[in-house]
């Protein structure tokens, strides 16, 4: 199998590092994402935060006995 030569790009701006179903960052639109759920609307709706542990642990939001 052939070696292939690196490429190598300066900083950081458009390289992919990981691809995640846990969260989505989109630093233009300054939007942060958990599991579906944009940051602002788990902050505006009271979300603590063992919450949201629990929605990046579990992929959904608890209940009262979940926590």
């Amino acid at each position: 199998m052939a070696e292939r030569e690196a490429q190598f790009l300066e900083g950081l701006e458009d390289v992919v590092a990981l691809s995640s179903e846990i969260c989505f960052i989109d630093g233009d639109e300054g939007r942060l994402v958990y599991r579906g759920y944009d940051i602002h609307d788990l902050v505006s709706g009271g979300c603590t935060f063992e919450e949201v542990i629990y929605l990046l642990w579990h992929g959904e939001l608890p209940n009262r006995e979940q926590l």
